[in-house]
C-alpha cells in the first residue's frame, strides 16, 4: 500500500504521464520507469516488490523502510530466489537448506530471528530501507544499498521539530483510512490503539469503523475487553461497532499448533496467536483493519527502557574495575563479567532474553546481526535501546508476528505509527526522558483528546495467561515437544528442557517463556519437515 500515490500520481501527471488506472501499483511501475531506484525514497507506505528493467537487465527489489512488509532471497552463481515468504524459497532453489545453528541461537536469546540471516543458512532477509540490485548479464554481482536509515536520520528530520504531534498523527492516520473496503481497528486498553481510535473518532470514516477487543474466558489480568468497551463507549462509539473476540484455552492450543503453515520462521511472541484469533473474526466482518503497533518504538514505550539509565551509570562504574573481566571471564563468573562488560547492545539485548550466556557466546550472537555496527554510531544517546528496537525488535519481532496472522486471513494490517511522516518525527526528537514517564509525547496527545483516559493503569499489551496454560490444558502437548527426537537434531538439551518443565509443573513461572520459546522452535521444525 503506497499510502501517497495520488501525491506521486500528480508529480508524475505534471512531467506528461498517464495512467490507465487508479492504483497505486500503476504509480509505482511509472514511477519506477521514470525515476529508477530513486522513486523508493519518494514512498510512503508498506511495500516489497520487484520490478525488471527489460533495458538495462536489471532486476530491483526493495522493501519499506520500517519493514512492514518481509522479503527474503537467496543467491548462488547461477541462481537469484526472491519471495515474500521463506516456504517459496526452500521449495524452488536448488540445493536443500539446512538450518543455520547461529540463528537457532539468535532466536533462543531474542525470540526472533536477527536481520539478515533467516533460520536457514543461505536464504537472507532484505532489510528494511534497502535496495538490492543485480544485472541479468552480471549475475556474479549484487549490489545492496540503503535509500533510508533510522541512524542516519536520527536529530535531523528538524523540519518536523514545530510540526504539533496530533495534526501529524491525524494526516497519517486519515491517509490509512482511506479504503475502498470495510475497515477496523484493533483496541486493547493502552495508550497506541487509544489515541488511534480518538483520533479515528474524529474522522469522516468514523461510523463504518468496525473495533475488535480480545475477551479471555476465565478472569485474568490479561484481559482489557472491559477496559477498552468502557473506554470505547465513552467515546461515542455504539455498540454495534464494538466487537468481542472470545479466546479459550483450547482454540489457542489449536490455533499454535497448526500456526506454522504460514508461520515461516519460529516465533517465541506468544501474542502472535491473539494477533491470528483476534484477525480470524476481523477477517468476517473487514477486509482491513488499523493496529497500534510501532508506538513503543516510536515514542518509547518499553518498560525496559526505564532501566537504561542504570545500565548507561553502571558503564562508567565498569571501567574503573575492567581489569578484573579478564580473571572473572577464566574462572567462569558469568555475573561479574556482566556486569564489567562495557559493550551496551550486549547489555540491552540481555534484557530482551529469557536465559544467560556468557559474554563470547553474546559477542558471537551481536557479530550476526546487521545492527551491530549501526549502533556504535549512538551508544552514548538516551534513546539508544529505542533505534536498537527500532532496526530488530519491530521487523524481525513485532512486524513479523503481524503481519504473518493478519494475511494467513486475507486481512491487511495497517500501521499508522509508522508512517513516514511519524518516524520522521520519532528520529527528530528524544522520546527517553528519565524525569517523565514512558511514552510522555504521545501521553500529552491523549490527554488532550480524552482527558479522561486513565494514565495510571499498567501496561499490558497483547498478552495471555502462559505459564497457567501450559501447566493446565497445554502440558501433554508441552512434553510431547520435549521428548521428540527433534530436540538432538536442534542441538536442544534434553535433560535440560525436562527440567525446566518440571519447574515449571511445580509452580515456577519463571521457567514458561524459556521453555515456550524451544517449543516454537521443535513445533516449527517439525512443521517444516512436512512440507
Amino acid at each position: 500500500e503506497i499510502y501517497n500515490f495520488l501525491d506521486v500520481l500528480a508529480e508524475l501527471g505534471e512531467l506528461g504521464h498517464t495512467f490507465i488506472t487508479e492504483s497505486d501499483t500503476e504509480v509505482l511501475f511509472v514511477a519506477l520507469k521514470v525515476w529508477g531506484k530513486k522513486a523508493v525514497s519518494k514512498l510512503n507506505g508498506m511495500f516489497a516488490f520487484a520490478f525488471l528493467d527489460k533495458n538495462s537487465g536489471a532486476l530491483v527489489i526493495s522493501r519499506d523502510r520500517a519493514g512492514i512488509k518481509p522479503l527474503y532471497y537467496s543467491y548462488s552463481s547461477d541462481e537469484f530466489c526472491f519471495a515474500s515468504e521463506l516456504d517459496t524459497i526452500t521449495r524452488l532453489a536448488g540445493p536443500e537448506f539446512q538450518v543455520s545453528s547461529t540463528s537457532i541461537s539468535v532466536y533462543r536469546q531474542l525470540g526472533f530471528t536477527g536481520s539478515p540471516d533467516s533460520i536457514w543458512s543461505g536464504i537472507s532477509k532484505v532489510k528494511p530501507g534497502t535496495i538490492i540490485t543485480i544485472q541479468l548479464n552480471k549475475p556474479d554481482e549484487l549490489e545492496i544499498n540503503s535509500y533510508w536509515s533510522a541512524v542516519d536520520n536520527i536529530d535531523r528530520s528538524h523540519c518536523y521539530e514545530d510540526r504539533p504531534l496530533l495534526s501529524t498523527l491525524t494526516a497519517a492516520l486519515n491517509s490509512q483510512l482511506i479504503a475502498d473496503v470495510p475497515i477496523g481497528m484493533f483496541v486493547s486498553s493502552g495508550v497506541d490503539s487509544s489515541v488511534l481510535a480518538a483520533i479515528a473518532n474524529q474522522s469522516d470514516a468514523a461510523r463504518d469503523i468496525t473495533y475488535f477487543t480480545v475477551k479471555f474466558d476465565l478472569p485474568t489480568a490479561h484481559d482489557e475487553s472491559v477496559d477498552a468497551r468502557k473506554f470505547l463507549t465513552r467515546l461515542g462509539v455504539k455498540a454495534e461497532q464494538i466487537k468481542q473476540v472470545n479466546v479459550t484455552s483450547k482454540s489457542i492450543l489449536d490455533s499454535w499448533l497448526s500456526i506454522y503453515s504460514f508461520l515461516d520462521e519460529p516465533c517465541g511472541d506468544y501474542a502472535v496467536l491473539l494477533n491470528y484469533a483476534i484477525s480470524k473474526v476481523a477477517a468476517e466482518h473487514v477486509k482491513v483493519v488499523i493496529t497500534g503497533d510501532g508506538g513503543d518504538e516510536i515514542f518509547g514505550g518499553y518498560e525496559r527502557y526505564k532501566h537504561w539509565q542504570y545500565y548507561k551509570r553502571q558503564s562508567y562504574s565498569s571501567l574503573i574495575l575492567y581489569p578484573l573481566y579478564g580473571f572473572a571471564s577464566f574462572v567462569g563468573l558469568r555475573s561479574v563479567v556482566i556486569r564489567l562488560e562495557n559493550n551496551h547492545l550486549i547489555k540491552y539485548l540481555r534484557t530482551l532474553s529469557p536465559r544467560s550466556i556468557s559474554i563470547n557466546h553474546w559477542k558471537k550472537l551481536i557479530d550476526s546481526l546487521s545492527i551491530t555496527k549501526e549502533v556504535k554510531k549512538f551508544v552514548n544517546k538516551s534513546d539508544f535501546p529505542r533505534i536498537v528496537d527500532f532496526l530488530l525488535y519491530l521487523p524481525d519481532g513485532m512486524l513479523f508476528k503481524v503481519d504473518r496472522a493478519s494475511m494467513a486471513v486475507g486481512l491487511e494490517a495497517r500501521v499508522p505509527f509508522l508512517d513516514n511522516r511519524i518516524i520522521d518525527m520519532g528520529m527528530s526528537k528524544e522520546m527517553l526522558d528519565a524525569a517523565k514517564p514512558l511514552k510522555w509525547r504521545l501521553k500529552e496527545v491523549l490527554r488532550d483528546l480524552v482527558p479522561y483516559y486513565d494514565f495510571e493503569r499498567p501496561k499490558t499489551g497483547f498478552s495471555l495467561p502462559l505459564a497457567q496454560w501450559m501447566r493446565d490444558d497445554w502440558s501433554d502437548v508441552i512434553q510431547d515437544l520435549i521428548s521428540s527426537d527433534d530436540v538432538n537434531l536442534l542441538g536442544l538439551n534434553r535433560f535440560r528442557l525436562k527440567w525446566e518443565y518440571r519447574k515449571l509443573m511445580r509452580g515456577n513461572d519463571y521457567y514458561a517463556y524459556r521453555l515456550w520459546i524451544d517449543c516454537n522452535l521443535i513445533l516449527w521444525f517439525q512443521s517444516k519437515k512436512k512440507l
